[in-house]
């Protein structure tokens, strides 16, 4: 009876250190952790079409290496799925879109509308396909009425927040374009996604993306 009460009273106790070793631990870790050297892909996204899952956000991803965050597409939901794995608006300086399909851009008008309300200053680059530019132009172009609205006393104005657009450029990309962002090479070929593309290439294009970091593609 004895021996049986005893190891009734060690496992709680056990189960009772455990859980506060790991409290512990969790109140000791950093509430965001610093951009990782070793490449690491996250899929924020996987629910792709025009369809809503209740647990599948649209499609997007995140390159977190040597010293990056990459957003590489950005459906619907991305902004708040980026927040879920500890990374801030303003530390994704890029972002690639891969087609102009909406569940691939869907996200990006509360992306960039929310670095705007924030006032994010950080600068910010995004590349895509043809027509990436004329699409960014245009949510740039939805963000005016609210700043208009706010007038030269409002809120924002008076915190000092940049205009919508500020900051922010973008870059088409075409068949076999490298682009170099810090140790990370990135390389865009037309696929076969649009059905529907011409021969000659100069209809609507969607890229497959290969990202070559060091020590990882």
């Amino acid at each position: 009876m004895i021996n049986r009460s005893a190891h009734h009273i060690r496992r709680p106790l056990i189960s009772l250190l455990a859980s506060i070793g790991l409290s512990c631990a969790l109140m000791s870790a950093p509430a965001q952790a610093e951009p990782s050297r070793e490449a690491k892909w996250v899929t924020l996204g996987t629910g792709s079409g025009p369809l809503s899952f209740f647990e599948r956000g649209q499609p997007a991803n995140l390159l977190r290496a040597a010293g990056q965050s990459i957003l590489v597409d950005a459906g619907d939901g991305a902004t708040e799925q980026l927040i879920r794995t500890g990374v801030l608006l303003d530390d994704v300086g890029t972002v690639f879109i891969s087609h102009l399909h909406f569940d691939h851009t869907g996200g990006l008008f509360a992306f960039l509308g929310r670095r705007f309300q924030t006032r994010q200053t950080s600068a910010l680059t995004i590349y895509g396909p043809p027509g990436i530019k004329r699409t960014i132009d245009g949510l740039i172009a939805a963000m005016q009425p609210m700043n208009d609205a706010e007038g030269t006393k409002g809120v924002f104005a008076v915190l000092g927040r940049p205009k919508p657009g500020e900051n922010i450029k973008t870059i088409e990309l075409t068949d076999g374009a490298q682009v170099k962002i810090g140790d990370i090479r990135i390389t865009a070929a037309t696929n076969s996604h649009y059905v529907l593309a011409d021969e000659k290439g100069t209809g609507n294009h969607s890229f497959a993306l290969r990202f070559d970091a060091p020590g990882r593609s």
